[in-house]
């Protein structure tokens, strides 16, 4: 139960109003014309006299009043109470000495009760403003706090503990939906995270009943509404009545927590006695909890924003590794040129080239490899290295390409889950011989632009897609390269580009690139067919964030 030392509500005094005296002065001036003693009483019931009518000197910088708590005995003819904020900050009391007309008391009393108004109008206007300051210094306060970067949880309770002081109530709590889960309301409060209250008992924050049926003043504060209660006792839509009674709770508002109408969570207040709650302190209580949901909005963005760090630092790492299983540079052939490019959507892909001599026993060959594995970013680029490590382990031990192909695609199989899979296209060049011997594991057929007549000749032979079915057998065939043939393997981030008009590059853009280098220039090095390839589908597809990584080697047969 909430201490009774809490329940003491802010009482508003006269002296915080009154600052000259005028007041006190001019009920002096109504005794002195009509007979009548008309007295000011603070909200303590002590008699307020205005100095010069006392014949007091009054010393600079004291107040132009003082209090005088005697008061000769007179007959009490009528009072006049004057009303600010609910509350009755002063009196003035009508008495004399002697009988007095019914009527001129009649007229004096009237009077007043215009004065009384009046005094109140101008004391409201005050208070509001005075609470209008409050107000903005919260704000400022928990602005200050955002931007220095203060912890969450400290706003949140600097929030509350300001929305009691201001509003002179006894207690509070902030809830928050859990972040990144569902939004809605569950039964219970267990769907609420407790990050701050004040003045409420253990068995109170601990619980799993909710106030009110159906979770009423939270839907409704949710929803956007500040939602306020009189009295707890009483109201029907409370279900909990005993606890509310053994808390000590009685007046009640609360207000949600939004983001752009997002709701995170939920501001409430308690105080110990009946009160009801007028428009000012209703806004007050919306400011505040505006901007206790812009604190933990902002520490929840600066909380991704962290976590998108650690991520993009990762991504660079990742990439730096990627980057060193490529081959760090090309080996060399005589009547070979030979030239390759990998460039990934993300800063990690799942594309990979390799380029090497093989096998151990013979390093007169030149084998080379393109390949795409499922999926993107750092999952896509480890299967990636896997199946790249398995490719030159068996390549180099290997001289059988159909062989090489049905090994790795038993590892990939072995050591993936189901899904996971890749296409391979792996071929071995004989320099001497100028033979080209292939097979394809369900990748883009790698094309030959031959010197004579510019044709074109896909190389199709292969079988199902590596990591399918580890019994998995691969075709094989051997190819004869003539002098200025022109070798091309792709992965299909290239041919499935798009440009913004939705048209695909296709393999009719890499035949036409390649040819427009050709033509240009039949003497033109791979790396020259290579440039002009990416450079083609740039201009193609435009600024648009490509969907796959693209990878391509070439490979040109001297003339």
């Amino acid at each position: 139960m909430i201490e009774t030392a809490r329940a003491e509500h802010r009482l508003l005094r006269l002296s915080e109003f009154m600052t000259d005296g005028s007041l006190a002065g001019m009920c002096a001036s109504l005794s002195v014309l009509t007979g009548v003693t008309v007295e000011l009483l603070d909200e303590q019931g002590q008699r307020v006299v205005h100095k010069a009518d006392k014949g007091l000197v009054r010393v600079a910088g004291d107040p132009a009043w003082s209090l005088d708590p005697w008061s000769e005995a007179r007959d009490v003819l009528g009072e006049v109470p004057i009303m600010v904020g609910g509350q009755p900050i002063a009196t003035m009391r009508v008495s004399s000495e002697v009988a007095v007309s019914t009527e001129l008391i009649g007229h004096l009393m009237t009077a007043l009760s215009q004065l009384s108004r009046t005094a109140a109008e101008f004391c409201e206007i005050s208070l509001a403003q005075r609470r209008g300051l409050d107000e903005l210094g919260v704000l400022f306060d928990l602005t200050s706090l955002m931007v220095d970067g203060t912890d969450e949880s400290v706003v949140l309770e600097r929030a509350l503990e300001s929305a009691l002081h201001i509003l002179s109530l006894d207690a509070g709590s902030i809830v928050l939906l859990p972040e990144g889960e569902d939004e809605r309301l569950g039964d219970d409060e267990h769907d609420l995270v407790l990050r701050g209250s004040v003045g409420l008992s253990e068995a109170w924050t601990a619980s799993d009943e909710t106030l009110s049926h159906n979770r009423e003043f939270d839907r409704r504060a949710l929803a956007g509404e500040v939602v306020t209660v009189e009295d707890l006792r009483r109201h029907d839509s409370v279900r909990i009545p005993e606890m509310v009674r053994a808390e000590g709770v009685v007046s009640f508002v609360c207000s949600g927590l939004l983001v752009r109408g997002a709701p995170l969570g939920v501001l409430r207040l308690y105080g110990l006695r009946p009160r009801t709650f007028n428009d000012t302190e209703q806004r007050l209580v919306r400011s505040i909890a505006q901007q206790a949901a812009a604190s933990v909005h902002l520490a929840r963005l600066l909380k991704l924003r962290r976590r998108e760090r650690e991520y993009e630092r990762q991504m660079r790492m990742a990439a730096q590794v990627q980057q060193r299983m490529l081959p760090s540079g090309l080996p060399q052939f005589d009547g070979l040129d030979i030239a390759a490019r990998y460039q990934p959507s993300f800063e990690v892909g799942g594309d990979f080239y390799d380029v090497f001599k093989t096998p151990r026993a013979d390093r007169r060959k030149l084998g080379f490899a393109v390949g795409d594995v499922v999926g993107k970013g750092v999952p896509a680029a480890m299967l990636m290295a896997s199946v790249r490590t398995s490719l030159r382990a068996h390549a180099d031990s290997v001289s059988c390409v159909e062989e090489v192909m049905e090994r790795v695609n038993r590892d990939i199989t072995r050591d993936t889950d189901v899904g996971e899979f890749a296409t391979i296209w792996y071929g071995v060049i004989d320099p001497v011989k100028l033979t080209l011997r292939y097979t394809s594991a369900g990748h883009p057929p790698t094309f030959i632009v031959r010197a004579a007549g510019r044709e074109v000749e896909e190389l199709t032979r292969g079988g199902l897609v590596a990591g399918i079915d580890e019994h998995a057998a691969y075709g094989s065939t051997t190819v004869q390269l003539g002098r200025g043939d022109t070798v091309v393997a792709y992965t299909d981030g290239i041919d499935e580009a798009m440009s913004f008009s939705g048209e695909r590059f296709g393999k009719a853009g890499i035949y036409a690139a390649v040819n427009e280098a050709l033509q240009r220039n039949a003497a033109a090095s791979a790396a020259d067919v290579i440039e002009h390839l990416f450079w083609s589908l740039r201009q193609f597809a435009g600024l648009q964030t490509r969907p796959d990584d693209a990878t391509a080697v070439v490979i040109r047969v001297g003339m």
